[in-house]
């Protein structure tokens, strides 16, 4: 089997993965930080047309709106946000905390769409 064969297996192999995981997703509660825009917003869309309750999160307030309203025009599943700067220590926990008051869940399904980024002491 040559390079560009070994490559295709992988790639469907990954597929399937994501199309089991998505199909399994109705009906369940996600975290997206990062889910405005970019990969996160593409993920949240998989997610909201399988039918997921997904809550992005980001820094960015208006494109977290921005995004929801979009995401809701799909009818399948339903999308929220939460805005928070999670470069700052408190914000998992108010995310956390937020969730639970909104979905009545502290374990919901989470994905992380953001790239490492070097932090400074600024932020």
């Amino acid at each position: 089997m040559d390079n560009s064969s070994l490559f295709d297996v992988k790639v469907r192999t990954c597929s399937a993965h994501l199309i089991t995981l998505l199909t399994l997703i109705k009906g369940k509660v996600v975290l997206v930080t990062g889910g405005a825009k970019g990969i996160g917003r593409m993920i949240s869309e998989g997610f909201i047309q399988n039918g997921a309750t997904v809550y992005i999160s980001s820094r960015d307030a208006k494109a977290c709106e921005q995004a929801c309203k979009e995401l809701n025009a799909l009818g399948k599943g339903k999308a929220d946000f939460i805005a928070a700067d999670l470069y700052k220590e408190d914000a998992a926990k108010n995310i956390a905390d937020e969730l639970k008051k909104r979905a009545g869940s502290t374990s919901p399904l989470s994905y992380d769409s953001r790239h490492p980024r070097k932090t400074t002491s600024s932020r």
